[in-house]
């Protein structure tokens, strides 16, 4: 890694087994050099996996971890709007965004991002990230606020 000139986030892996606890990570992070940007395309901290669905660690995790230390992260993907516009030019017809509602099931990365690109949005809260807080309602719940 000394000689990379930026660092790529991909799916986060021990062994090819998804994790459920993201500080299994955190001192592969505290060595990586501070001085290359990072690039995460994909800001979501966890994914519901498996059956039954248990929530894993996923990208925006790591990219929260090196935000942290202060490290040059820049995210390509929900909460963008950049992502929405892009996604927007390959539709088949010609349709405002005024009349397009976003479905997701993640409140920091699917709405705030539908949000921020002028869009309506739905909150799936009956299966997914969502429906995974509510049933910890009993228990603190953080939604962590990634920099746009």
């Amino acid at each position: 890694m000394k000689d990379a000139d930026f660092l790529y986030i991909s799916i986060p892996y021990v062994d090819g087994v998804d994790q459920e606890e993201p500080e299994i990570f955190r001192p592969l992070i505290q060595s990586v050099k501070q001085e290359i940007p990072i690039l995460c395309v994909n800001p979501d901290r966890f994914a519901m996996e498996g059956s039954p669905p248990r929530p894993v660690v996923r990208q925006g995790s790591i990219a929260q971890m090196f935000v942290e230390q202060q490290a040059d992260v820049y995210l390509v993907g929900k909460p963008s709007r950049i992502i929405y516009e892009a996604a927007l030019k390959y539709f088949p017809i010609d349709i405002s965004k005024e009349k397009i509602l976003m479905i997701g099931d993640t409140p920091e990365t699917d709405i705030r991002g539908a949000h921020g690109a002028g869009m309506d949005a739905a909150l799936i809260t009956k299966t997914g990230v969502m429906a995974y807080l509510l049933e910890k309602k009993g228990e603190a719940i953080i939604v962590h606020q990634l920099p746009l």
